[in-house]
């Protein structure tokens, strides 16, 4: 089987990360955005020892748990991985993901009684934030599925809670990701860099007017590095009880951005 080639596969599965797990030849074909049930034409991107990963070239048949994704930038952002799937059956894989994990990396030989996972009250308008890159003529957007150097403007995120269009959003900082937040009451925006450091106040979305100090739980286990310079340059104040002996991210250095009290 060599890459480049066309196969056409029966769906059995969904391996974790959302692709959909065939076989053909003896291998077990990985293919992003099908489900249990499709017959689908796909074409062989990369060959292993055991597995090939494939694109889907078209949907002979669909399966019984298909679905037209909420989104209409799906499969160009790589942010998402099972909207062609109903609800119920994302709730399914996963479950059976997790099950797979347990056996086939933790070691356990019987099967243990895992509960069904329990489904989010949303589906969609449940982010309460969003990170837009700033593309070379203005406009903000997402990175493209497997081009982080390419960006699409992106006009609304259904996963988002504000029905917004912030592609042509006038605040801009050269280089500078735009951060927009909804849960600490009107939506207010801020600007990182690529580090995940805050480097600028916050502003409100509406008025652009400024809001406030964006306040950092940064953990001591980056080195007071990070942490260090934002607080030396004013630009965020620490959260109470948010050191390493209150909270230990186990030296990865996690943070979370909020406005302060």
């Amino acid at each position: 089987m060599q890459k480049g080639a066309f196969l056409t596969i029966e769906i059995s599965d969904i391996a974790f990360g959302g692709a959909g797990v065939g076989r053909a030849d003896g291998f077990v074909v990985f293919v992003p955005y099908t489900a249990v049930g499709d017959r689908v034409r796909v074409r062989v991107r990369s060959r292993k020892r055991n597995f090939v990963t494939a694109e889907l070239v078209e949907i002979c048949a669909a399966g019984p748990a298909r679905v037209v994704p909420p989104c209409q930038y799906y499969q160009l952002c790589g942010g998402c991985q099972y909207q062609h799937l109903e609800y119920p059956e994302q709730l399914r894989a996963k479950t059976k993901q997790l099950q797979d994990i347990l056996t086939r990396l933790g070691g356990f030989t019987d099967a243990l009684p895992i509960r069904a996972m329990l489904p989010s009250p949303r589906t969609l308008r449940y982010r309460n934030r969003i990170d837009l890159h700033p593309r070379a003529d203005g406009v903000y957007g997402f990175c493209e599925r497997g081009k982080p150097a390419s960006i699409f403007a992106l006009h609304d995120c259904p996963l988002f809670e504000l029905a917004q269009d912030f592609s042509q959003y006038p605040l801009r900082r050269a280089d500078q990701l735009l951060v927009v937040r909804t849960h600490d009451g009107a939506p207010y925006c801020y600007f990182k860099n690529d580090h995940n450091d805050v480097t600028s106040e916050a502003f409100d979305c509406a008025s652009g007017a400024a809001r406030g100090t964006v306040c950092s739980d940064y953990t001591a286990a980056t080195g007071g590095h990070a942490a260090g310079c934002l607080l030396r340059r004013g630009l965020v104040r620490p959260v109470a009880g948010a050191g390493r002996g209150a909270r230990d991210r186990g030296g990865t250095g996690c943070g979370l951005h909020r406005l302060c009290p």
